[in-house]
């Protein structure tokens, strides 16, 4: 180690480091010798813009190159998350906002060109595990820019291992210490590996190890026993809702995220972690929340424990006089006596007390900040984030001791450190980080689960504080601590074959997608049983040399490395280690990457040997989808995004190093063609592995222009990277006791929002939304090429061979924007070319014209001649266009803003959009058909007519596509005409609506059953509309005749749908209504029959759909046709009128009265069911309230009440005499089922839940063979079990109703009060809650 007396640092220096306590000494020693003040970063970041389009913005070079610019300082400060990048500064967390910042002083140096660039508290805010990472990341970024004069200082010693800076400075000890090497040092990275494989576990044990592994996870996490674990709760059901906020898609981000095949819209979308409150109700003293950066801690305290709403803290810096002490402030504030405890609590010294608040350092501030606000209900955000480690845990253990003193309750604190938990004590901790797979129960029996795709982030450890043993300090001298600071660091890693769902803890962080395979070979990266890596391979069937349906080859398919430990290369290491292992077993091992770092760094590698194809675009591989792509091209529905876009992706194959390992590699590959299906001519097959990996040896058939260019295989490329792979040894099996001590610990919780069906409903839905919009702006988003067009190269246009007689491409009008009416879109345009052409080959002249391409890529002539000036006439409509953008649109006085139109029948836009809209060319005068609200509140369906075309402002702040539209209310209304503006989408479905509507009064004008009216038989007769069959597109219209189960029967009055409105400024205007976002479509119903007769009602189309009985509709016709209706038979809703008389009693002329005798039904089993007597008590919307003869009360649903008279005998007649059913054999019913079951209850009722294990259903078998065996086990069964309770009722509230995919109920949702626990329990044990009941 070479030591200078001199303190003055080294001239012309790449990278230094100032090592010491966050104070005054430290902050002259930076002042003197660099000219720093204490203002990292006086950027501003606008809250609507993303942090790498700011970041850009300080960079050169065009759109593209200030994207790569901004990304790789992001990523050599440790934020590589692209999603992490595309959000506003305002959304990141405290310690992605410090890397951010870490990342603006870099690019400002860079641009100032100053001689030293200062960092002060470097990677303080950060984990040491991210600390360090972040240290050697800059440490190679600012080595390979070469840089000079960057600075960093921090209190945390240990990054200097991993940074190598040229010299470092102790301030303690007034020491310069210079770097002993030339080169600096590599962290000393080795793999512990195991490769055996036991198989997947059964879906009996998936849960189980999940669980295991997550109890191994903290405790390698927190050093600490398993033990002092009390019970691991995860969330159960319902997750949080994401937050979410929006951005401006400026070219750089989209540039940025382009370059990683990152989906963005400019929505950033966080999944807050699931805290579950429940289980820390009543007293405890500390709970810790712990989480990188980024995880989400601080808006756990805003939630959870009422942090402060503003800012990036959770509690607010107190109001201190900066013109007095500390130790006088607090002497003030709390006494003599508490002060000084509080002071000791923080650790603050003698010197930090006499001075003042403004002449603290950050570290001072915060550790008196602590002090200050120590008391019950206290939050403290980054808990000694700013402190050196040794310093943190003696404030930690201060802060302990002091809150059992004086019983302090409920003190939260959040850090990233994991060091100080067991120093806190903590009653709970809570982890952010972690991610855990939500299960469903599969079977009844309750010990088959299955996944149900979502994933929970967060995790509860009830800990016994008692038993948590902090560990001692390391009593090392200052020398020894010194002489180290420059050794290379060891990085011991384990590496272990793992099931595929283990990627659900990484797959948020991959650059491409979420998905995995499930037949694919995994392996878990783990650091001291902690899982940072994961790795993956498909099967590469069908490669050349492996052979036809083979698995002699295998493909790289997942590498992620957890973001607090990129910039070490252990994702590099990691893919290495696996390809030596596979290739030593006799297979090839080859990759595809579109990643632009991963692909470069092979690139340069004499281990992996360029494949054919590298560096071109491959259609099937810029897409996960490929199949839903392909059924949308032939369609004529797909329009490219930015993933499906292609892009050159990397291709390789692993050889290994020249020499030893290479021929071990050609030793154990199979000489043996391997057997396949011979194709006729040319097939791939009929060669070996050996064969082919010598052939691609020597470069076969690549190109030095296409394939090898960049790489280091071609004479004249990049040198090759001396990057040495990582020493491999065997990991040793963890040991059964351990892992017994692990499987003790309790888990609870878990439980997904819904099941694993519900999850694929879902994403289909979705798919065909994201098909039906790309159909909508297909033509922004698809480039349109024709033959004959131009294309551009190097920024110039090139004119093809037809047209450059005809076109030139400089002049005045080059580059003149127009703004056109393009088959019924308006698109911006620029003029490309100047010329003339014939507008009919019978013509003699030719006429000026010029060539536009317009924004999406079409490209268009325009002519320019008197009798239709189209180029005129575009070129006025821009400069309309932008002085349109330009004015101030809501300062203009207009009364709603409609159009207006002359006797002529021309319509003159208002003032506001003057300029918006064009009023010719496609799309106008087209008709579209859509429900309207008129001025009275009403909502009726109404035809309209498009009369312009134009852009209107979004809420992103952008302008979009939309249409103009006039509507005139139906005949009978009396109401003005309505104008509104359609979005692209909306128009589309407006459109379709219009053409079905068309056919249908085609249909009715023929006699086809259909007319304006309303639903007809063929018989010309009124025929009810009922739900489940007969729907025209899903929907009812004003005068259809519904039955609504439960309610009745009546008339559609009134259909409210209005179009997703989401910037209409008519709209406000207009009826001053707030837009939230599309309303569903609503029906009024005024029932004439039934139990609501004389009533209305409004519902939703699910609600008018929901429990329909399909036993007296679809079911019952087939029986009468199987039965020899015929086919000439009319079948109509009169016939299900009878069916239902003879299925359910019958439909009701009137409403029950109350004191009315009637009949209620009653199931007893599945079926079976018995009528029995009583009268009306009350009424209600979906039912009466019957007071049975034995004195019960029950709630009943409408169709399970009918009229009967004093004798018991029901009073509607019916049509047809079911035939008796033969009887069926006795069997002893499964369950007891209650007698009380209602048949619906809301969510948020209080019910009567039976509960508890059923004693009746245990009983003796008996069989042939096992006779005598079971009946012992029976009868010791029933004495054991007799002893418990068994089932009882208890009091709950409905939570959620599950349903099945027809609407029906399966079973409620209870939440107990006792626990804030959930069950599902069957309908038929719920009933209206009864005064006495016990909590659940």
């Amino acid at each position: 180690m070479t030591r200078t007396n001199n303190s003055d640092p080294p001239q012309g220096f790449s990278v230094g480091l100032v090592l010491g306590r966050a104070d005054a000494a430290r902050d002259q020693y930076l002042a003197r010798h660099f000219g720093h003040t204490h203002n990292l970063s006086v950027q501003t970041f606008p809250d609507d813009e993303s942090v790498v389009s700011v970041l850009a913005k300080l960079e050169t070079g065009d759109d593209k190159e200030r994207a790569d610019k901004a990304a790789a300082r992001l990523g050599a400060c440790g934020l590589s998350s692209v999603p992490s990048w595309l959000r506003p500064h305002k959304a990141l967390s405290n310690g992605e906002a410090a890397r951010v910042d870490v990342a603006t002083c870099l690019a400002r140096h860079a641009a100032s060109q100053k001689q030293f660039c200062v960092v002060n508290d470097f990677a303080c805010v950060v984990n040491r595990d991210a600390a360090r990472s972040m240290a050697c990341a800059v440490g190679k970024y600012a080595r390979r820019l070469r840089m000079s004069g960057l600075v960093l200082a921090t209190a945390h010693d240990d990054v200097c291992a991993y940074l190598q800076p040229d010299w470092c400075y102790d301030v303690a000890a007034d020491t310069l210490y210079l770097r002993p090497t030339d080169k600096p040092l590599r962290p000393n990275v080795s793999f512990a590996c195991d490769w055996t494989h036991g198989g997947l576990p059964n879906a009996r044990d998936r849960r189980k190890n999940r669980e295991t592994d997550l109890v191994r996870e903290i405790t390698a996490s927190y050093s600490i026993e398993p033990e002092a674990i009390e019970k691991v709760v995860l969330g159960d059901g319902k997750l949080p809702e994401d937050y979410k906020c929006q951005v401006k898609v400026d070219a750089c981000a989209k540039a940025a995220s382009a370059a990683f095949d990152f989906e963005f819209d400019g929505s950033c979308v966080f999944a807050p972690p699931d805290f579950p409150a429940s289980k820390i109700k009543g007293a405890w003293s500390i709970g810790v929340v712990h989480g990188p950066s980024g995880s989400g801690k601080t808006t756990v305290l805003r939630r959870v424990f009422k942090g402060v709403e503003e800012g990036k803290v959770a509690t607010r810096e107190p109001d201190w006089d900066m013109n007095a002490t500390v130790a006088k402030l607090f002497r003030d504030k709390f006494g003599e006596a508490d002060a000084a405890a509080r002071l000791d609590a923080a650790a603050v010294d003698d010197d930090e007390r006499s001075s003042r608040i403004d002449q603290l350092t950050q570290c001072g501030r915060a550790r008196c900040q602590i002090a200050w606000l120590l008391a019950s209900e206290c939050v403290l955000d980054e808990f000694t984030s700013l402190a050196a480690r040794p310093l943190a845990r003696r404030v930690a253990a201060g802060v302990a001791a002091y809150v059992a003193q004086h019983n302090l309750q409920h003190v939260v604190c959040a850090t990233v450190h994991e060091d100080v938990v067991a120093f806190l004590k903590p009653r709970w901790l809570f982890m952010t980080a972690v991610v855990t797979t939500c299960w469903w129960q599969k079977n009844k029996k309750g010990n088959v689960f299955e996944d149900t795709g979502d994933t929970r982030t967060g995790c509860l450890v009830l800990l016994h504080a008692d038993r948590l043993a902090a560990t001692d300090e390391p009593a090392t001298t200052d020398v020894a601590r010194l002489d180290e600071l420059f050794a290379a660091p060891s990085v011991n890693l384990q590496l272990q074959r793992c099931p595929y769902y283990h990627f659900d803890s990484f797959k948020r962080h991959h650059y491409l997608t979420e998905d995995i395979n499930k037949s694919c070979w995994s392996w878990e990266l783990r650091l001291h049983g902690r899982p940072i890596g994961f790795h993956s391979v498909n099967t590469a069937l069908g490669m050349p040399g492996a052979g036809e349906g083979t698995s002699g080859g295998s493909r790289e398919h997942r590498v992620v490395i957890l973001p607090d430990f990129q910039g070490i290369g252990l994702g590099w290491m990691l893919a290495e280690t696996v390809a030596a292992q596979l290739t030593s077993t006799g297979r090839r091992v080859t990759s595809i990457t579109m990643h632009p770092t991963f692909g470069k760094c092979r690139d340069r590698s004499p281990r992996w040997r360029p494949s054919a194809r590298n560096h071109k675009a491959d259609k099937d591989e810029a897409t996960t989808d490929v199949r839903g792509r392909s059924l949308a091209q032939k369609a004529g529905t797909w329009a490219p995004t930015t993933r499906d876009k292609l892009r050159p992706s990397y291709r390789h194959e692993y050889v290994g190093d020249p020499g030893a390992e290479r021929d071990a590699i050609l030793a154990n590959l199979s000489d043996t063609t391997p057997p396949h299906t011979c194709k006729l001519v040319g097939c791939a097959h009929c060669t070996t592995n050996k064969a082919e990996f010598q052939k691609k040896l020597k470069l076969y058939k690549l190109s030095p222009t296409n394939e090898l260019k960049g790489t280091c295989w071609v004479e004249g490329g990049p040198p090759a990277l001396s990057v040495p792979r990582p020493p491999v040894s065997t990991l040793k099996r963890e040991d059964r006791s351990v892992t017994k001590r692990l499987e003790a610990v309790k888990v609870e919780g878990g439980r997904g929002p819904r099941s694993k069906k519900d999850v694929e409903a879902e994403k289909k839905a979705k798919k065909d939304a994201d098909l039906l919009h790309r159909e909508a702006v297909k033509k922004f988003d698809t480039p349109v090429e024709f033959e004959g067009d131009w294309t551009k190269k190097e920024g110039k246009w090139v004119v093809p061979k037809e047209d450059r007689e005809d076109f030139r491409t400089d002049g005045p009008l080059i580059g003149t924007k127009v703004w056109r009416n393009v088959d019924g879109t308006v698109l911006e345009g620029e003029v490309i070319g100047v010329g003339s052409l014939l507008i009919h080959e019978d013509d003699e002249d030719q006429v000026a014209c010029v060539r536009v391409v317009y924004e999406n890529g079409f490209q268009q002539d325009l002519y320019h001649y008197a009798g239709d000036d189209e180029f005129g006439a575009a070129r006025d409509a821009f400069v309309r266009w932008e002085a349109f953008k330009r004015r101030d649109a809501s300062s203009l006085e207009v009364e709603g803003g409609n159009w207006t139109r002359d006797d002529s029948g021309k319509w003159t836009p208002s003032p506001q959009d003057e300029g918006a809209f064009l009023l010719e060319g496609e799309r106008i005068g087209d008709l579209v058909r859509t429900n309207v609200t008129l001025h009275n509140g009403d909502d009726v369906p109404c035809d309209g007519v498009v009369i312009g075309v134009g852009r209107v402002q979004a809420e992103d702040g952008t302008y979009q596509a939309c249409t103009r539209v006039t509507y005139k209310p139906p005949e009978g209304i009396d109401a003005i005409d309505i104008q509104e503006d359609l979005w692209e989408t909306e128009f589309q479905v407006a459109w379709k609506a219009s053409r079905k509507w068309e056919k249908k009064l085609k249909r009715a004008a023929r006699g086809g059953g259909y007319d304006a009216g309303g639903s007809h038989s063929r018989d010309g007769s009124p025929r009810s509309r009922r739900p489940g069959h007969d729907k025209t597109d899903g929907a009812f219209l004003p005068g259809d005749r519904v039955e609504v189960v439960g309610q009745g029967s009546g008339v559609i009055t009134t259909v409210s749908n209005p179009v997703p409105q989401r910037s209409r400024r008519r709209t406000t205007e207009l009826y001053g209504k707030a837009e939230t976002g599309p309303a569903p479509t609503m029906y009024s119903v005024v029932f004439d029959t039934g139990p609501a007769a004389g009533k209305s009602a409004t519902l939703t189309l699910d609600q008018l759909l929901r429990g329909a009985p399909t036993c007296w509709s679809a079911q019952k016709r087939q029986r009468r046709r199987r039965d020899g209706g015929g086919e000439d038979e009319v079948l109509d809703d009169r016939d299900d009128d009878e069916d239902m008389v003879d299925e359910f009693g019958g439909l009701f002329p009137t409403a029950l009265q109350v004191g009315e005798r009637v009949e209620v039904r009653q199931r007893k089993g599945r079926k079976e069911e018995v009528w029995v007597l009583g009268r009306v008590k009350s009424s209600s919307a979906v039912g009466y309230d019957v007071v049975l003869d034995d004195g019960r009360v029950e709630s009943c649903a409408a169709r399970s009440v009918r009229p009967a008279d004093e004798d018991g005998r029901h009073l509607l007649p019916s049509k047809k005499k079911k035939r008796p059913k033969p009887a069926a054999s006795p069997k002893p019913p499964k369950r007891r089922l209650s007698a009380f079951a209602a048949d619906f209850f809301a969510v948020g009722a209080d019910v009567d839940a039976l509960f508890g294990m059923d004693l009746s259903v245990i009983r003796p078998r008996v069989c042939v063979a096992r006779a005598l065996c079971l009946c012992v086990v029976s009868v010791v069964a029933r004495l054991s079990w007799s002893r418990r309770a068994g089932a009882r009722w208890y009091r709950g509230t409905v939570d959620d109703l599950v349903k099945d995919g027809a609407g029906k109920l399966k079973f409620y949702e209870i939440r107990w009060p006792s626990n804030d626990d959930c069950n599902r329990i069957a309908p038929t044990k719920v009933r209206p809650h009864e005064g006495g009941t016990p909590d659940g």
